[in-house]
């Protein structure tokens, strides 16, 4: 007995599993495009950032995206070839039907993303509290050296 017939042991157990398998997917990518909003309402206030904190922040978002949108396309096909299976068995479906291990690993990866997203995001909020300025003085990054510029 394999492991996916252990902890799945009905067709309607796993049919079950792989909609909600979908629907985290889904909720993954909802934080990630929520993010990237909040990151544009808030394009002024993240100014006095680093530049390499919108770097990071894209990066994390395409990755994210790419690892949810992988999970969504396997954990989505696993449930056709099971459902293909069960509606016509002599159908010749291509693949098998084992728990789609590595894609719920993928929908991991792109939470862990997300959930850095957020750090980072986080981080360049508050970087523009902190950060060194005085009376007329404003932070000014080039070439990954601060410099802090007065304007008198």
């Amino acid at each position: 007995m394999s492991s996916i017939d252990a902890d799945y042991p009905t067709v309607g157990v796993r049919l079950a599993a792989y909609k909600r398998w979908q629907a985290q997917c889904t909720y993954v990518a909802g934080g990630v495009g929520a993010l990237l909003i909040v990151a544009g309402l808030a394009s002024d206030a993240l100014k006095g950032a680093p530049p390499a904190f919108l770097a990071v922040l894209t990066t994390l978002a395409i990755l994210s995206g790419a690892c949810v949108g992988r999970a969504r396309m396997g954990i989505a096909w696993a449930e056709h070839t099971l459902e293909s299976r069960v509606l016509d068995p002599a159908n010749d479906v291509p693949g098998d039907a084992k728990s789609p291990a590595n894609d719920r690993r993928f929908m991991h990866a792109g939470l862990w993303f997300l959930l850095l997203m957020g750090g980072v995001l986080s981080v360049a909020a508050w970087w523009t509290v902190f950060a060194p300025h005085d009376q007329g003085c404003t932070l000014k990054w080039q070439a990954q050296q601060q410099a802090v510029v007065c304007v008198q």
